[in-house]
């Protein structure tokens, strides 16, 4: 006969834990005022995290008074609390964070090569990605495009934000996108706005990374016009101007055109005024990947 008794040694192996008895490894986790250490026990960190068992084997590792000393300065003790529990019971509750709370803990996970957290929480999130980017999906972009073990979520968010734009330029934290974020978007071929609209929320969001700037472009001078062509310069070449009905031009575009090079004015003013013109003007390419995001943020 036998009988599986694992709740009863993970109950075990958590009072070993809270009790400190037989410790062997001390982690200084964060950075003061948020700092705490913890004590753990090198054979089990060793049997369940590959990281663990790499520092602890190292020849050069800083030993205390007979105790190994590990620093984790860039975690905070909340986070390496739900870490080390884990570690220990096998046990892990992640309903009640948010999205960009998961997305932190992901990357944890994925430097301290705990794969199976990893994946699971990848699953956990992309069953809720549409709630998560809904909540917050400048600071899920932020997060994703900075951790490579976020492939499968990477391309997901950008098709969800491309089919469905409301979500990000809606939102109230969209002028906080990066400008490398931004043109990774505006790169894409299968951003389900017009033209006239990607153009009204490219001025709304460089209008805000500028305080110094006046809202009322009609009292714009020279040197106004001048810092505003720096923000937008990478991204005027992503804007098929032709794609946008003379009037449009006229009352949304023609107020700022100074930003534009006065090749571009010319060229455009033709398209509109000579029949069956063909503009020279090369439209944004098709990126719908993020190979050349570490690139561009770099």
């Amino acid at each position: 006969m036998s009988y599986n008794f694992e709740s009863g040694l993970s109950e075990a192996l958590e009072q070993l834990l809270k009790i400190e008895s037989y410790y062997d490894v001390i982690i200084h986790v964060g950075k003061e005022p948020n700092f705490k250490e913890f004590r753990a026990h090198s054979n089990i960190l060793c049997c369940r995290s590959e990281y663990f068992n790499k520092i602890l084997s190292t020849e050069n590792i800083e030993k205390k008074e007979g105790k190994y000393m590990i620093k984790k300065p860039n975690i905070s003790p909340q986070v390496f609390d739900i870490i080390l529990k884990y570690i220990y019971t096998d046990q892990i509750n992640i309903a009640n964070k948010n999205g960009t709370e998961l997305l932190d803990l992901m990357i944890i996970f994925d430097e301290l090569m705990l794969k199976k957290l990893t994946k699971f929480t990848e699953k956990f999130i992309i069953k809720n990605q549409q709630r998560f980017l809904q909540n917050d999906p400048v600071g899920i972009l932020r997060i994703i495009s900075y951790c490579k073990a976020l492939v499968n979520l990477q391309e997901l968010c950008l098709d969800k934000i491309c089919s469905g734009p409301e979500i990000l330029f809606n939102s109230d934290k969209f002028t906080q996108l990066s400008a490398p974020l931004l043109e990774i978007i505006l790169k894409r071929d299968d951003l389900n706005l017009n033209e006239i609209e990607i153009w009204e929320n490219l001025i709304k969001w460089g209008l805000a990374q500028e305080q110094v700037l006046n809202q009322d472009v009609s009292k714009w001078n020279k040197d106004y016009f001048n810092i505003f062509r720096r923000i937008l310069y990478k991204f005027i070449p992503l804007i098929r101007f032709y794609e946008i009905s003379s009037e449009d031009y006229f009352n949304k575009v023609k107020p700022y055109e100074k930003v534009l090079s006065k090749e571009l004015r010319n060229d455009i003013t033709k398209f509109y005024m000579v029949p069956g013109y063909k503009p020279p003007y090369t439209p944004r390419n098709s990126n719908r990947s993020w190979d050349r995001l570490e690139r561009l943020i770099d």
